[in-house]
This record gives C-alpha cells, sequence and structure tokens, in this order.
C-alpha cells in the first residue's frame, strides 16, 4: 500500500507512521483472517514524498504542505481526469487554505504513479474550522484521503503519553503553574504564540527537563520520543476524542485496513 503524506514538517510525518501502523497492527489482531496482515505490517506501507527523512526515520518519507513545484498552472490529469490547479472547487468559492491543499495533493499524485491513498496532516491552531479547506480540496481525489488533525498542536500527541517519564513534582508544578495538568488535558495547549506558558513544544521541552523554549523536536530524537511515549489504550480512549486522536484512528481503522485485505485491494 502506497500511501502519499503531505504535512507541515517532520514531526507529523513521524506521527502519522507510527500512530498508522500502530493502528493497523492492533485492527489486524482482531479478525483472525487479518492476522497476516499484523504480522507482514513491516512490509505492506510505503510512503511517498517529496522529503525523506533518512536514517532517522527510516523509509519516511512526505511532502511538505506549500510544495507545489513544476505544477502547471491550468491544469493536471490525475487517475485520467482532468483536475484544475485554480479557481472554484466543484463550484464552490475557495474555502480558506483550500487552494493551497489542491495545489499540495495535486503536486504528490502527479508524482507518483502508484498511489492507494494520501493523508494530510494539519494542526487546528485551535480552530477546528481551518479543516474546512483541506476537506474541500480532498474533495477532488479518486482515493481515500485521511486528514490527521492534532488539536491544537501536533506535540500534544506526544504529551498525551508522556505521564510515566515525567517527575511527579515536575508534572504537578507544571500543571499549577499551567492551571490544568498538560498530560491530562493537552488539548488545551497552543499552537500561537511562540512565548505562551501554553505553547505546546514549550511545555514538552518542560516535561523533558529541558529549558522552556519553543522548539521542534530534533528529527534525530523524534522516533525514540514518539515510540517512549506511546499512551496506553485507556488514555486514548479518554482522551483522543479531544485531542483529534481518536478521529484519526478511527479514519484509519475504516479506510486503510480495508486496502490490505486481498479483496479489497485496487491498486491505482
Amino acid at each position: 500500500m502506497i500511501i502519499a503524506l503531505i504535512g507541515e514538517d517532520a514531526t507529523h510525518a513521524a506521527l502519522v507512521d507510527r500512530w498508522v501502523r500502530w493502528t493497523l497492527g492492533e485492527a489486524a489482531l482482531e479478525t483472525p483472517a487479518d492476522v497476516w496482515i499484523h504480522d507482514s505490517l513491516a512490509f505492506l506501507i510505503e510512503w511517498a514524498g517529496a522529503e525523506d527523512l533518512g536514517q532517522h526515520l527510516p523509509g519516511v518519507r512526505y511532502t511538505r504542505r506549500g510544495r507545489t513545484d513544476d505544477l502547471p498552472s491550468g491544469e493536471v490529469r490525475i487517475g485520467g481526469r482532468p483536475i484544475k490547479t485554480r479557481g472554484f472547487i466543484n463550484g464552490r468559492s475557495l474555502a480558506p487554505e483550500a487552494g493551497a491543499w489542491r495545489r499540495a495533493l495535486l503536486y504528490v499524485l502527479a508524482g507518483v504513479e502508484q498511489v492507494d491513498a494520501v493523508i494530510c496532516a494539519r494542526d487546528t491552531d485551535g480552530d477546528p474550522a481551518r479543516l474546512v479547506g483541506v476537506r474541500q480540496a480532498a474533495s477532488l481525489i479518486d482515493r481515500p484521503v485521511l486528514i490527521c488533525a492534532p488539536h491544537q498542536d501536533a506535540e500534544a500527541w506526544i504529551i498525551l503519553g508522556m505521564a510515566r517519564h515525567v517527575d511527579p513534582d515536575r508534572r504537578a508544578a507544571m500543571a499549577r503553574a499551567l492551571g490544568f495538568d498538560p498530560i491530562d488535558a493537552p488539548e488545551r495547549l497552543t499552537a500561537q504564540p511562540n512565548s505562551a506558558p501554553t505553547d505546546a513544544k514549550r511545555v514538552l521541552s518542560q516535561l523533558r527537563g529541558g529549558a522552556a523554549v519553543s522548539r521542534a523536536v530534533p528529527v534525530a530524537q523524534l522516533a525514540a520520543l514518539i515510540d517512549d511515549c506511546r499512551p496506553p489504550a485507556d488514555v486514548v480512549a479518554r482522551v483522543g476524542p479531544r485531542c483529534g486522536l481518536a478521529d484519526f484512528i478511527e479514519q484509519v481503522r475504516a479506510r486503510l485496513l480495508p486496502l490490505l485485505r486481498p479483496a479489497g485491494h485496487a491498486r491505482r
């Protein structure tokens, strides 16, 4: 299964890779006929994109949302269908960001011969309405498009699983300073401004014992950190609906798992 991944940065790419594999692996164990998927998952997924994360995340490739190099200004043919790169979408005016997502989707699909599904990753930044443009652009595509939408910021999905790694006294002190427990309510952490005490990147750095700075986790540390901070199932069930994780897990189960079953896997 070839999945094209479009996101904002390496954190999105790493989170999507891990949660897709974790979710498919667990879902496959629920049905005897799907157990082979769990056992073979390492060989069943190929990521397509313009950015290669190399030795730090082997095999993970993604395309930055704003990248539209060499995309014609008129129309692009995807699966034999001509799709305009500008103007209305299905007769409707463009929602915010719909144009940028359309161009990113067309850039990716025009550059990869075979794609079974696409995942678009975009933080809500506290405003779920930002996803309207993603969905509008996705309506043009003739294959599954999943939307990965951490609320409010991607780092919230890492913080969700940090309970066993954080000194209880530090956690309590941060909860007092913020007015809420960031591990129990990561959806209350913010993406902007970076100087805010609630900035998710800043809080993640502090929880890890570092300085109060808003800085993305280095790519070299991402995979190990995400693996170490995988939250237990009860935490995902309780907090996942609030931070966007539960919705993404459901999309993966409903839209990607069927593509791996022999009867339902129609390669394009």
